[in-house]
């Protein structure tokens, strides 16, 4: 390969890598509004889950946790929620929290008697009430916030990807 053409087209090579980085990284933003209406997915999906383990708990010789990793991790974030929806949400996982506390504390004492004076008609009930407004909200919030229609980048023309 001749060194001279080399460097004759190396500006237009340093061109088009800057531009495929600029166009990958764009990408990778994420819009604020969808990035909300996927942590309220998420937390639907763990306070249904929730709701389960509730339903069947007395059923079970060995009840298993309820899910409050994800509300820890990410209670700030939920800022955009109003606030007696926020109220609720942490009600509910607080509660979850001291079912999961008792649930331990039986464990470690190897006796089911802990687990009768668990009540959890309260926390069915903050449960449903989350549910239902999470769900209200997605619904408000998700319609306004649909993602626009993909366009074609000029990376897309360029090589012809996603046809």
């Amino acid at each position: 390969m001749n060194v001279a053409a080399f460097s004759d087209n190396l500006p237009l090579i340093a061109i088009l890598v800057v531009l495929i980085i600029f166009q990958f990284l764009m990408r990778r933003r994420r819009n604020p509004d969808r990035a909300h209406a996927e942590l309220v997915r998420y937390l639907i999906l763990d306070v249904t889950l929730n709701q389960r383990l509730a339903e069947v708990f007395p059923q079970q010789t060995k009840p298993r946790k309820f899910l409050v990793l994800f509300w820890r991790m990410n209670q700030k974030k939920f800022d955009f929620l109003s606030e007696p929806l926020q109220t609720t949400l942490a009600n509910a996982f607080s509660q979850a929290q001291e079912v999961n506390q008792q649930l331990s504390a039986a464990k470690k004492q190897r006796s089911a008697g802990y687990l009768t004076n668990i009540d959890l008609n309260q926390l069915s009930e903050l449960l449903a009430k989350s549910k239902n407004r999470l769900e209200d909200w997605l619904q408000v919030n998700a319609s306004k916030n649909k993602p626009p229609s993909k366009l074609a980048s000029w990376l897309d023309i360029l090589f012809g990807i996603g046809r």
